[in-house]
């Protein structure tokens, strides 16, 4: 039928195009799945938000597999649009505390729906004993919102040792 036609005329035309080509007919009905996975690399990061074509992109495979220093860099500004459980994915508690990514994860998770879960899976990142330094007056303990009942459910975590260690550090709340 012409509509299959139609399709698969744009799927070939997104797969062959040469990039300067797609630059000059950029309001081109386009296969953006296809257009992302060919373009990801060399997308310019300050503009692959521009609101022209932010919601046609494939920001899971972006986000997926875009460098994660770039992703962290421009955290904040594409906030609502990086899809968060594939960046977390790649994550580890290294980086994490690495420069400021906690800092501007935080920042960035602040005003989303799924803000809580986002930091549930950020503080799964890390072994109880990290998330007990970390989670400490005077550490990193304020520039992100731990998901404390994630830590004290732990099977590792000792309760009665934590609470002669840390009384000060508590969240009641969530104990």
């Amino acid at each position: 039928t012409i509509l299959n036609t139609e399709v698969a005329l744009r799927s070939l035309l997104s797969q062959k195009a040469s990039t300067e080509y797609i630059r000059s007919h950029i309001k081109y009905t386009w296969d953006w799945v296809i257009l992302t996975h060919r373009l990801c690399p060399i997308l310019k990061i300050e503009t692959i938000g521009n609101e022209t074509w932010a919601n046609k992109w494939d920001w899971t495979y972006i986000s997926s597999n875009r460098d994660i220093d770039d992703i962290i860099s421009y955290a904040v500004k594409y906030n609502t649009l990086w899809d968060w459980h594939a960046v977390i994915k790649r994550l580890d508690a290294n980086f994490l505390v690495t420069g400021n990514v906690l800092e501007t994860l935080s920042k960035a998770f602040i005003d989303l729906e799924n803000h809580n879960e986002l930091c549930s899976l950020i503080t799964q990142k890390f072994s109880t004993e990290e998330l007990i330094d970390l989670t400490s007056l005077g550490a990193k303990r304020d520039i992100f919102d731990w998901d404390y009942s994630c830590l004290y459910s732990r099977n590792d975590f000792s309760a009665k040792e934590y609470l002669e260690k840390h009384i000060e550090d508590v969240k009641w709340d969530d104990f």
